[in-house]
């Protein structure tokens, strides 16, 4: 497959969960003490091409808090895939993609990059990355939306979110608010304005009594 222009390449939805966040002595991340932990990819209609916990290979450097926060277990993680053997697979699903997550320019596609390229010679995998963040800053906040996170950005515009640091609940609403707010029209913005608007009054209303 050669070159595909940026409207036909289809969109790749991603959410990944890590150990850790270890820093090298000149603040930059030490993403060689930071592995994944799951990995899920969806397509633009919500099916999962790959949906599965990573085994970690050097898990005496991860974080006590960031295996707490995932709900990581030796016994629930002992027959997961490693980084390694999962490589080829996510390269062949992001190959020509665009990908698309929430804070992913700066979370989840340097991470991805860094593992993939030390287990693949493939220099295949999308570099176009959608920020669902940024559309919510451009889209939402003026609305007066609170906070540029998944959760309460899903609560402003109706998506009902079961989020509990699991990649799939996440990459699953990364998409929907994606295609949300990407086809908003301006009667859509106004009713998410007043609909906000309206439980905030009645939560004031609410606590006064």
């Amino acid at each position: 497959m050669g070159w595909v222009p940026i409207y036909e390449r289809p969109r790749r939805f991603v959410d990944i969960e890590t150990s850790g966040l270890s820093y090298k002595e000149n603040g930059e991340i030490d993403y060689d003490l930071h592995e994944i932990l799951e990995i899920t990819i969806l397509d633009d209609k919500g099916v999962p091409l790959l949906d599965t916990k990573v085994k970690p290979v050097q898990i005496e450097t991860a974080e006590p808090k960031a295996l707490e926060v995932n709900g990581y277990t030796e016994k629930e993680w002992q027959d997961a895939p490693t980084l390694q053997e999962l490589a080829p697979t996510i390269v062949e699903h992001l190959k020509y993609a665009v990908i698309v997550g929430h804070n992913a320019p700066q979370f989840d596609y340097p991470r991805l990059k860094h593992w993939v390229s030390k287990y693949t010679k493939s220099r295949k995998m999308g570099y176009h990355v959608i920020d669902t963040m940024t559309l919510v800053e451009e889209h939402l906040v003026p609305l007066g939306c609170p906070s540029l996170g998944l959760k309460p950005s899903c609560a402003f515009v109706g998506i009902k979110t079961d989020l509990a640091h699991r990649s799939l609940p996440d990459t699953e609403a990364c998409r929907r608010l994606y295609f949300r707010l990407r086809k908003a029209s301006v009667l859509q913005r106004v009713w998410w304005w007043a609909r906000n608007k309206v439980i905030q009054w009645t939560a004031l209303l609410q606590k006064s009594n």
